[in-house]
């Protein structure tokens, strides 16, 4: 039977968590307490003998780090800032920064090593057509206009584009007819594109 997860007394997270970083040896003491299996001479142990298959395991292990690991970052932050910071000999990295419950701000640095290096070229693409000028709805229509092969990176073009559609000014007017009406009255109404004439939206 699961034991009750012991709090940080200064975070609102698991006693092996201080904010920032992962105690190791009081995460496993949690979770082999927790549960009946014990590891010894390099192996796992339950009631029924020797575990020979440890990706369940492992996935158990996943979703209890999964809260706090995620980048080192806690699940509970929203919001922070992203900071470029310029090495002595000329090279860039970028930081993350925020404000915990108590006030004080955390920083959190070289996030650039953590990022996967297509989306980060990706990334920077983006961002030099959108600091040179492009309107953001073309910026959206070059990148949904992408063909890419991944799965993953196909998920993170569509978040890109949902979040950048966020920002187009309402009413800016957008090429193509409409899939219920078939007027050529597009147009971007709080990140959607909805047709003028009919009110046909494609967020539904």
């Amino acid at each position: 039977m699961p034991v009750t997860k012991r709090k940080s007394a200064d975070l609102d997270a698991p006693i092996w968590f201080d904010g920032t970083n992962i105690n190791e040896a009081l995460f496993c003491d949690e979770f082999l307490s927790s549960r009946k299996i014990i590891f010894a001479n390099g192996a796992f142990f339950t009631p029924d003998g020797r575990v020979t298959d440890d990706l369940p395991l492992r996935g158990e292990i996943y979703e209890e780090l999964k809260c706090c690991a995620v980048n080192n970052i806690p699940r509970k932050i929203t919001k922070g800032f992203i900071i470029k910071v310029r090495e002595e000999d000329g090279t860039k990295r970028y930081d993350f920064q925020y404000n915990d419950r108590y006030g004080y701000t955390n920083t959190i640095g070289g996030i650039s090593r953590l990022f996967n290096e297509e989306f980060w070229n990706y990334a920077k693409l983006i961002s030099g057509v959108l600091r040179y000028g492009m309107p953001i709805e073309k910026t959206v229509s070059l990148i949904e206009s992408l063909h890419l092969d991944s799965e993953s990176i196909n998920t993170w073009k569509t978040g890109v584009c949902r979040a950048l559609k966020q920002y187009i000014v309402d009413g800016t007017q957008a090429k193509g007819k409409c899939p219920q009406c078939g007027q050529e009255n597009m147009a971007y109404q709080n990140g959607c594109l909805t047709c003028m004439s009919c009110g046909y939206s494609k967020c539904g």
